[in-house]
């Protein structure tokens, strides 16, 4: 989605990044176009990370880079304190790799 809604948009704003995500308009009927949706991905990040109760590079780091043998992997953190789930992972190129041949 372009305009204010945009992820790099919502990203420019100095918290409220995942109310501005949910006031996003619906421009397609759920199941009707497929697009690459941001936003839903870092309301996703957000939602369980507050279900496990830990951030959400700590549960992955614990539940998915760790037992991958990857290390010194990070998220950009917003200024709400919510991983950026959805992108801006900072990752080694040989811990890509893993991921690769998954």
């Amino acid at each position: 989605m372009d305009g204010p809604y945009d992820l790099d948009a919502v990203m420019a704003l100095p918290s409220g990044w995942a109310e501005r995500v949910i006031a996003a308009p619906r421009v397609h009927a759920p199941g009707r176009v497929f697009a690459y949706d941001n936003g839903a991905s870092y309301l996703l990040g957000v939602g369980l990370a507050e279900r496990v109760g830990t951030s959400l590079g700590a549960f992955a780091e614990e539940a998915l880079f760790a037992p991958l043998g990857m290390r010194d992997v990070r998220w950009l953190r917003g200024p709400d304190g919510h991983d950026v789930g959805c992108a801006h992972l900072r990752i080694r190129a040989q811990d890509l790799g893993v991921v690769g041949e998954l």
